[in-house]
This record gives C-alpha cells, structure tokens and sequence, in this order.
C-alpha cells in the first residue's frame, strides 16, 4: 500500500504515470509479470523512460531506457530478427513496427542464394503494440520438403491498406 508502480517520462517527476491497472502478473509466478501501457500521445522524437516498481518485501528498483518515437505516417519495420539462428528444426521471427492497431499484411519469402523462393508465408496482422511475433517456420519449403543445409535469405515485405510498403531482411543458416 502506497507504492505504485509509476513512469515517468523525460525526467517529468510532476506528472508521474500510475502503471498498477496495466500491469497482469506472469502465470504462476508472483516474480514476473508485464506492463502493458499504451504511449499514444508521445510527440515524434528520442525519449527517456524511468520506471520504479515495489516488491511485497518493501524494496524498490528502477530502470531507465531511452527510446524514438517514429511518425506513423510511413510503415516502418526494424529489428527483423529469426531465433535460434542457426536453425535446426523451426526458427521463429520477430520484427518491430510504428503501426499500433493497423491492419498490416505480412509477406516473409525464404531464399536460397540464387534469389529463389523457397518458402513464402503471409500473415493479415492487427498488432496490439508495436512488436510482433513469432512467425514460424520448420525449416521446410513451399512443397513440404526439408530444404539442404546452407545460409538462405529472409526478407519481409509489410503493407498497409493505404498502399504503403516496407521491407526489411536477413540471412539465416540452415543445419542439419
């Protein structure tokens, strides 16, 4: 009691953001949990985030990270990443995006080295923030075949109904 989870954004301590109603504990963990609290007025640019959080046991802790804030005018998606990568028997892929509550359509084409699409998988996506993921694959093309061992090439190709498109890529490695 008296200790609420708060934010604070740019070193603004008068306005503190009260996190407590957003945040949903881990299941079966009273150790872990997740803040999910919508920043949807944060004007274009780099800010600070500070955030200090209680534990039943009285102590306190904070953390502080900084972050850009990208107009979402244009599409834009970062850190395209697989995990694991090498891949064995499946990878997972995750991406970050400006497009909160957006339907995007999600293309991602697996190539071999001769530009050949060897896997294409689409996803019509509404993400509820701004990353998203996994998208898997089992390491298998088109036709269901487990493809050779070699490095092969993602790219992912994002649209919105509005037209605009982005993409973004990267290589992976395929082993036995």
């Amino acid at each position: 009691i008296g200790h609420d989870m708060l934010a604070i954004i740019a070193e603004d301590s008068s306005n503190p953001i009260v996190l407590n109603d957003f945040y949903e504990s881990d299941i079966n963990s009273y150790k872990s949990g997740i803040i999910d609290y919508p920043f949807s007025t944060l004007s274009e640019g780099k800010h600070s985030l500070t955030v200090k959080l209680w534990d039943v046991h009285n102590n306190s802790a904070e953390g502080v990270t900084a972050f850009v804030v990208l107009s979402s005018n244009n599409l834009t998606i970062q850190n395209l990443l697989n995990y694991p990568n090498p891949v064995v028997d499946f990878t997972s892929f995750y991406f970050e995006h400006n497009q909160n509550n957006e339907q995007v359509k999600v293309v991602l084409q697996i190539m071999d080295l001769q530009g050949r699409v060897v896997k294409e998988i689409i996803e019509d996506i509404i993400p509820n923030g701004y990353r998203y993921g996994p998208i898997q694959w089992d390491g298998k093309s088109e036709s269901g075949a487990k493809l050779n061992a070699g490095v092969y090439v993602y790219s992912l190709i994002a649209s919105l109904s509005n037209g605009k498109t982005t993409n973004n890529s990267g290589r992976l490695i395929l082993i036995e």
